[in-house]
């Protein structure tokens, strides 16, 4: 994201004497963190307060997120009783494609009805037609779950089971279940860490099964887990549509905590790739077991099974939100200068930027989605 605006920022032909800003939150991946972080991009402030908006002489224009379905619903359910356009790079869940539900909500990535059409293809590929489902306790991956089976059962297949995998349930419980079941096809609709015991223990079983994942993310983040490849071993999983984004590997590169002392999520990352923190960081409460780091940790020497700063898919999707953004913003400020920007003060205060924004993608962002709906198989 950060490539992007400092690419577009320092274009003349897209967005001229207009800067655009930031900011990042980091959720975490937990329901309280999405809705904190999106109060803060609401208000402006450290006090969350809503219908109130603290920030002074900036405006907001869009918001880009989040990565799973279930975060970007509750994003949505927030900013959107404001008209605020959201474009999320990791969201599939079908649901978003209902415009009178979520009129402001896009993506840059496909919806996960073209993914279960693929998986019931690659199941008659090698007739694989008796299989098991396990699925994350959320609601989003529960009716894909149910959408998928449903799919499975139309077109001549058979579900043996379908289960929800969450904290609350016994990974022994569900480990016997799926070694006790006759399928030696599990399909995994899930990216919860429960998963990760789940699969340790059935390595110490000797599970022979074959994994069909979703989710790219969720089968690279459990192959790196020990012992968990070997269960892993003959799984598919399928992937989003990648990109070439020019000069954005060398600036991951070169992109450190002594070259940007401001970012303190950059700070964060170093620690857990390298086990050490900056000495520049002004981190409170360090971790006696980290080290000072040298100075010379760079991301080039991560694998790129722990962090892929070669195959852009994910990133390339967040590439692709902050362009649309971008494009969005100018043809605005087009409309209202009648095809020259000259000065950006021709903004009316505030900005009513949905308006656009709804008249811009209805009419052009299918185009957008038509490049991103495509997927690959990975073995």
């Amino acid at each position: 994201m950060l490539f992007a605006i400092e690419e577009i920022n320092g274009r003349q032909d897209l967005l001229p004497n207009i800067t655009l800003g930031y900011e990042i939150y980091n959720t975490k991946g937990l329901k309280r963190g999405t809705v904190k972080g999106s109060m803060s991009l609401m208000t402006g402030g450290q006090v969350l307060v809503p219908n109130y908006v603290c920030r002074k002489g900036e405006d907001l224009v869009a918001i880009i997120g989040d990565l799973e379905s279930s975060s970007t619903y509750l994003i949505s359910q927030l900013i959107g009783l404001y008209h605020y356009p959201q474009i999320s790079y990791g969201a599939m869940d079908p649901i978003f494609t209902d415009r009178v539900q979520f009129p402001h909500v896009y993506r840059t990535v496909p919806n996960q009805n073209y993914q279960h059409r693929a998986v019931v293809q690659l199941l008659r590929h090698f007739g694989w037609n008796w299989v098991g489902i396990l699925s994350a306790d959320d609601d989003s991956s529960e009716r894909g779950s149910r959408d998928l089976k449903n799919l499975i059962l139309s077109s001549g297949g058979c579900v043996e089971f379908m289960y929800t995998v969450s904290e609350n349930k016994q990974k022994e419980s569900v480990a016997k279940k799926i070694l006790s079941s006759s399928a030696k096809v599990v399909i995994v609709n899930s990216d919860t860490d429960f998963l990760k015991s789940i699969l340790v223990e059935l390595h110490l079983k000797k599970c022979k099964k074959v994994w069909i994942f979703l989710s790219g993310l969720t089968y690279f983040a459990l192959s790196v887990v020990p012992q968990v490849p070997e269960v892993l071993n003959g799984s598919l999983t399928f992937l989003i549509h990648k990109g070439n984004i020019p000069g954005l590997r060398e600036f991951i590169y070169n992109y450190t905590p002594y070259n940007h002392k401001g970012d303190y999520l950059l700070k964060e990352i170093w620690m857990s790739l390298f086990f050490c923190y900056p000495r520049l960081a002004n981190i409170n409460g360090i971790i006696p077991a980290l080290r000072p780091c040298s100075g010379r940790e760079t991301v080039e020497s991560v694998s790129t099974n722990i962090y892929d700063a070669v195959n852009f898919r994910i990133v390339y999707s967040i590439y692709t939100a902050v362009y649309i953004v971008a494009y969005c913003l100018h043809e605005m400020l087009m409309e209202k200068s009648h095809g020259i920007i000259m000065d950006p003060s021709i903004l009316e205060r505030p900005l009513q930027l949905w308006k656009v924004f709804y008249y811009f993608f209805i009419s052009r962002f299918h185009f957008v989605c038509c490049l991103t709906q495509k997927m690959s198989a990975s073995f």
